[in-house]
């Protein structure tokens, strides 16, 4: 099989991810607890939180099969299976924006099928799951050494583009309800000032006002701030006069599918032609993730980071295969590495060092 990277074909590469990785694994869980972590905790959740929850009300509106709570379900179990038992835990993963297009493009194919779109993404998931667990296998992970940092900045920038997209759609969205004019105005608000607030906070390391740990702190928290204070405005003087005009996120009370659905589908209950098509889309979201998933993971272990326990491309390829067959058993999105949540996760958990040089500040040193 010479097309295989040697060294990495019959679950070498797996092998070799394992032996790297194992005299490392306990210290991942005892080292690096500080204040950063904390933050980067927080940091992380309201980053992950709110596209998911996006991404979710297109995936209602358009399939109504696929909720909030189906959405951040996956996001949960995959986040806790990568976190314990890939090799690279600082990658974060979730639904992604290339996820929710290629999840609507699949029931739209199921539709014109007239075929069960969750027996039809479910069994997509599972071909896809047994894919990345063959090609984690036959070692093809290993040709992400051909990945260039332009082709990772390209491909964060479209990520950027749809969350950018999406959320101008989102706000253009409240002019067309069949609300007042004041809750459309107050939403635009609301939604302006979260962001605009959350990156001025982020800048706060270069402020003048304030030690440097007082700026450091602001910094780390600008995204929970920005979100706490905003909501708290959603819900005082004048906005909360607005009540039930204000469009807020309807979560189920009972942790259940948004249609009532069971859990675990009967995935036999469904024709073998159907099951044996779901090979192309199940082929698309192992070419989607076999680029995405490892172009986030490139950029959270980025070198500027000096990370120094070592990467494990197969080894998490293969984990993420696993997640990805429980999630189609389940009929809910598969999860991969997030952009730009990866890399964020591992500059938030970053201690920058900075110095003067000819008379200008600059990073001289990062150490994790």
């Amino acid at each position: 099989m010479g097309w295989l990277p040697e060294e990495a074909s019959g679950f070498r590469g797996i092998v070799k991810d394992l032996k790297r990785r194992a005299p490392k694994y306990v210290s991942d869980w005892t080292e690096g607890h500080n204040a950063k972590t904390t933050a980067s905790i927080f940091f992380m959740f309201f980053t992950s939180i709110a596209p998911a929850i996006t991404f979710a009300e297109l995936l209602a509106t358009t399939t109504e099969k696929i909720g909030v709570v189906e959405v951040c379900l996956s996001s949960c179990l995959s986040g806790m299976v990568f976190s314990v038992f890939a090799g690279q835990p600082l990658v974060i993963v979730g639904v992604t924006g290339p996820v929710t297009i290629l999840t609507i493009s699949i029931y739209g194919m199921a539709k014109a099928l007239d075929i069960s779109f969750l027996h039809f993404y479910a069994w997509a998931q599972i071909w896809a799951g047994l894919m990345h667990m063959a090609a984690a296998a036959a070692g093809l992970c290993d040709y992400i050494k051909y990945i260039t940092n332009f082709s990772c900045h390209t491909f964060g920038m479209l990520i950027a583009v749809i969350y950018a997209v999406t959320g101008a759609v989102g706000i253009a969205k409240y002019y067309t309800r069949s609300q007042s004019f004041a809750a459309c105005l107050m939403e635009t608000i609301l939604a302006l000032g979260t962001t605009l607030l959350s990156l001025y906070l982020a800048n706060a390391s270069n402020w003048v006002v304030g030690n440097e740990k007082f700026r450091t702190f602001v910094s780390d928290y600008a995204p929970t701030v920005a979100i706490v204070i905003w909501t708290g405005i959603s819900l005082v003087g004048r906005a909360d006069d607005l009540g039930s005009d204000l469009t807020r996120l309807n979560v189920p009370r009972n942790f259940q599918t948004i249609g009532g659905r069971t859990w675990f589908l009967n995935l036999f209950d469904f024709p073998v032609w159907g099951i044996v098509l779901s090979l192309v889309p199940a082929s698309i979201i192992l070419i989607l993730f076999i680029f995405d998933h490892n172009v986030s993971s490139i950029m959270a272990q980025s070198k500027e980071f000096q990370l120094k326990k070592g990467s494990a491309y197969h080894l998490d390829f293969f984990v993420l295969g696993i997640c990805i067959v429980f999630t189609g058993i389940l009929g809910i999105p598969p999860c991969n590495g997030l952009i730009p949540q990866a890399p964020l996760h591992t500059k938030s958990l970053c201690v920058v060092r900075k110095e003067k040089q000819h008379g200008v500040t600059v990073c001289a040193e990062i150490k994790q």
